[in-house]
């Protein structure tokens, strides 16, 4: 069943696949497995996008405090990063975290 409006609402609500009918038990499996992949490759996808967010929000609030550029912004959360031995977008999140503190 191949039908259009169908498969629109189904990318709509998010599907990751699906099944024809009549159901063929040998076809269940690798279905699964390949949603479940996809799932996991969206949730990675979202989670990095969300880094990203919160690292350009980070290099904003230094460009303001401090008048950095763009670049030496960066540059100052990936030295703490190593400095700290932590990902970067940890390091962002505190700097958020310190900056709605201090304001």
């Amino acid at each position: 069943h191949t039908d259009a409006a169908l498969v629109e609402r189904a990318r709509a609500a998010g599907v990751m696949g699906y099944l024809l009918k009549p159901l063929r038990p040998a076809e269940l499996a690798p279905a699964l497995d390949l949603a479940i992949a996809r799932f996991a490759e969206t949730r990675q996808l979202k989670q990095t996008l969300e880094g990203r967010k919160v690292i350009e929000r980070a290099k904003g609030t230094l460009m303001a405090r401090l008048g950095l550029t763009e670049d030496e912004a960066f540059k100052r959360l990936r030295r703490a990063a190593m400095d700290s031995r932590k990902p970067m977008v940890e390091v962002a999140r505190a700097l958020l975290v310190s900056e709605s503190v201090i304001s």
